[in-house]
């Protein structure tokens, strides 16, 4: 029995043929939304533009389902904003499911949320891109509006530890907690207790000196606080200039000494007023910029928010319709395809004054993606790869049809398309020495494994989602093929190709009995077929409650089982 050859050798053998076929890298080893390459793979959907995205000041909803490149979108939008493009004039704040899962916390649960709440995570996310005079006004509203329940995480290194105790003293006598890692003792998870501890907190205070300017330990905690959207702010313990600060120190806030800093940390005592969301109004002048755009992206996503009941709960504050009468703040929410129907039904939010779009890929969408990675991995720009079918054994056609195969096994969803790719490239490659050509049966075991296990990892089970789907000439149960013929087949054929939909008994006798007229065919002989059915059905260990009768109608694909046990 020969030996399996090892990981590295498939490495080894992966790199080797990517080279022999003149391609750069892999152009499918990425499908998320961080990918660097996104830039040189994007597609826009019909006429979906993101300049449209960026300028209009008006609220869109874009849904989607899972897989259909709504964050891909949303990072696109980001990429053409002030933080990343100096020339723009506006000004996008990200809030993903890490900033709505802290903006939960800090209120204690979603049912607690409130605008106020929502603003205070907006603000942060904004400090750090307004000026330096800029920051230290922002700062202590995004303290208050954050809420006083978290405590002052302070950033340090431990030769100035005697001045850290006597600072946390003083915070402690103004009614500020902090928090730092005197108490972290023996071999344990420290790196995880910072971080939880920085992602808790109200905000970060680096206690600067020329010691713990150069500590790597400072900087790591400042920047994933900063990562997190979590305040940070500057503690001088002793004289330093700006230029002498780090590179990650020169544009955060700074106070000069403890009375300072205590008054910025302490936003209610600076200001006559509780602030409410309605600061967001001033947050474009202050940055300097036409508009402030939010992209609100992953609702479903969020840690601990599993049910729909509960992502409902958090978009009545996201898409709180008072947000919309703030001046130069303009929304966008990408959302899963699943809350459309129960968002158009809520009144108060008023989804019909939205803009709303849809991403729906049409199978030329799909090879336009595949032909978009194929040109930007290509090492010869003149005569690039165009096509998946360039890579593979023309002999009994399979060349001429697997982009067409792949694209109707994806479904209309670019992950799946970008992953089944991947895996055709992955599997040919097994072997210490590929052919240069991909090979049919290859593609064969990625579609077998696709069925089995790959689908509802990549894609995922939507809600009410059928269990059934046809597949060329063969009808599916969860990924297995069920083999019927004759009537039995053509009736369970026309009831999955309707997509849960009723099927008139019309229709199914036309199915059924195709030689014959459906009039010369009994209500009878259509039932006594589909008991027939039933019967095969379950004899092949599928509930056969999956046809269900619609009285008067005809019958249908039931979209569940749950409200009847078994």
């Amino acid at each position: 029995m020969s030996a399996q050859p090892s990981n590295h050798n498939q490495v080894d053998a992966f790199d080797s043929w990517l080279k022999r076929v003149r391609l750069r890298e892999n152009p499918f080893s990425d499908y998320t939304a961080v990918s660097p390459y996104l830039p040189d793979t994007f597609i826009q959907l019909g006429h979906l533009r993101l300049r449209d995205l960026i300028e209009d000041p008006q609220t869109w909803v874009i849904f989607g389902k899972r897989g259909c490149g709504k964050t891909s979108l949303r990072r696109m939008v980001a990429l053409r904003s002030r933080s990343h493009d100096s020339s723009s004039d506006v000004l996008i704040l990200e809030c993903e499911r890490k900033a709505l899962g802290r903006m939960i916390q800090e209120a204690g649960s979603v049912d607690k949320m409130s605008l106020s709440h929502y603003a205070g995570t907006l603000l942060q996310l904004a400090v750090p891109s307004l000026p330096v005079e800029q920051r230290v006004r922002w700062m202590p509203i995004a303290l208050s509006l954050r809420g006083r329940g978290g405590k002052i995480f302070l950033a340090y290194t431990h030769r100035d530890s005697v001045d850290v105790g006597d600072l946390v003293e003083q915070l402690k006598r103004a009614d500020l907690e902090a928090w730092y890692d005197r108490n972290l003792r023996g071999q344990g998870p420290w790196t995880k207790e910072l971080e939880r501890q920085i992602e808790r907190a109200r905000a970060v205070v680096v206690v600067l000196s020329a010691r713990s300017r150069d500590s790597d330990w400072v900087e790591r905690e400042v920047l994933y606080a900063m990562n997190h959207g979590v305040p940070v702010v500057l503690f001088l313990l002793e004289r330093l200039e700006r230029g002498d600060l780090p590179i990650w120190a020169t544009n955060l806030p700074l106070a000069r000494n403890s009375d300072e800093l205590i008054r910025m940390l302490r936003a209610t005592g600076r200001l006559p007023y509780s602030p409410s969301y309605e600061v967001l109004s001033e947050l474009a002048e202050a940055a300097g910029v036409r508009l402030v755009l939010c992209l609100v992206d992953e609702v479903d996503e969020v840690s601990g928010i599993e049910e729909q009941s509960q992502m409902l709960s958090l978009l009545s504050c996201l898409m709180a319709p008072e947000l919309r009468r703030i001046d130069n703040l303009a929304f966008r929410y990408f959302l899963p395809a699943s809350l459309e129907e129960p968002l158009s039904q809520n009144s108060r939010l008023r989804l019909d004054r939205c803009h709303v779009e849809h991403l729906h890929w049409k199978p030329d969408d799909l090879k336009r993606l595949i032909r978009q990675r194929m040109i930007a991995f290509s090492e010869d720009k003149r005569a690039p790869y165009e096509s998946l079918g360039q890579l593979c054994d023309p002999s009994d056609g399979f060349a001429a049809r697997i982009d067409d195969e792949l694209v109707e096994l994806a479904e209309g969803n670019p992950r799946a398309a970008v992953f089944l790719a991947d895996r055709m490239l992955r599997y040919h490659c097994r072997k210490e020495d590929p052919p240069r050509l991909i090979q049919a049966d290859t593609w064969e075991e990625v579609k077998e494994k696709w069925w089995r296990v790959d689908r509802e990892r990549i894609v995922g089970a939507a809600n009410g989602e059928q269990p059934f789907r046809v597949w060329g000439d063969q009808i599916l149960f969860q990924g297995r093929k069920i083999t019927l013929s004759g009537r039995s087949y053509a009736l369970l054929r026309c009831l999955v190709e309707a997509r849960g939909h009723i099927c008139s008994m019309e229709e199914l006798k036309r199915a059924g009995w195709p030689e014959d007229k459906p009039e010369g065919v009994t209500e009878g002989a259509l039932n006594e077929a589909i008991r027939r059915l039933r019967q095969k059905l379950d004899e092949k260990g599928i509930d056969p409650r999956w046809v269900e009768n619609v009285r008067g109608q005809g019958y249908r694909i039931a979209r569940s089982l749950e409200k009847s046990g078994r």
